[in-house]
């Protein structure tokens, strides 16, 4: 006969996603949102609409994916999520998107605390 599979006592936080990480994620998300609206909004303005807003655009899909992986603490959505986020403050605040930059400042200080960075190192 077989035997029925019990719970382990022991208990693993690590495998558990953290409140702060899941509103982390979805802040990335919806950081990404906000730039794909921003961008496709700045495209109606000549030359300087359309060098910017396909930058955006890219930007805001990455971040959208990114947002995902940081939902499902995939180990390089860590480094992509600063990198996208730095990226995003430095055009947000040359495309005047201030609500995009305030929300990619939180990401990037909130990545940088200690139980954050052990979330995503196995």
């Amino acid at each position: 006969m077989s035997e029925i599979p019990m719970p382990s006592d022991s208990y693993d936080e690590t495998d558990e996603r953290p409140f702060g990480i899941t509103i982390l994620g979805f802040l990335q998300i919806l950081a990404g949102l906000f730039m794909i609206a921003v961008g496709l909004l700045i495209l109606i303005i000549p030359i300087f609409g359309w060098i910017v807003g396909p930058v955006l655009l890219i930007l805001g899909f990455l971040s959208f994916y990114v947002g995902k992986g940081l939902w499902g603490l995939e180990e390089w959505a860590w480094m992509w999520s600063f990198i996208i986020n730095i990226l995003s403050i430095l055009f947000g605040i040359v495309g005047q998107n201030w609500g995009g930059v305030i929300i990619s400042l939180i990401i990037v200080i909130y990545l940088n605390t200690e139980d954050v960075k052990s979330k995503f190192v196995n």
